[in-house]
């Protein structure tokens, strides 16, 4: 059987004013908005590198990426760790998977890896043809100083 993976695609807004600021909200729906993305065109096109147990903080080191000529190219990649068990540490919420995406120089995704998973990294689009770029990835392991 077919695996696949979701995401989620927003399609409602609504706005919320207040005395100094609007505030503009978008509601997304888990089922309504979601697309689906074939895990098995995942696993086999993108970029990857096991993780053992431990702490990591992952960064684009260099590199940008555009998805044509009328794009300009910029430091972005789609993160996708799987195949074992993580805590986001951003949230601590512990999954056998997450998506994430970096998107500048600056950003850090920052997990524990508790049982060994598979980093994956790659673009989504619904064509590579003019696609051009690479990304990348800095993977620090994170090590307690006591």
């Amino acid at each position: 059987m077919l695996r696949q993976s979701l995401l989620a695609i927003a399609l409602t807004t609504f706005t919320l004013h207040s005395q100094a600021n609007e505030v503009q909200m978008l509601h997304v729906d888990g089922i309504a908005n979601t697309s689906i993305v074939n895990y098995d065109e995942i696993l086999d096109k993108a970029a990857k590198v096991p993780l053992e147990p431990g702490r990591y903080s992952i960064s684009i080191d260099s590199g940008r990426f555009s998805y044509g000529p009328t794009f300009p190219s910029e430091p972005f990649v789609l993160l996708f760790i799987s195949g074992g068990e993580l805590i986001k540490l951003s949230n601590q919420v512990i999954t056998p998977a997450t998506w994430a995406s970096l998107n500048s120089y600056s950003e850090t995704f920052e997990v524990e890896i508790t049982k060994q998973s598979n980093l994956m990294a790659t673009f989504l689009d619904r064509s590579n043809k003019n696609n051009s770029g690479e990304i990348n990835l800095a993977i620090e392991r994170i090590t307690d100083i006591r």
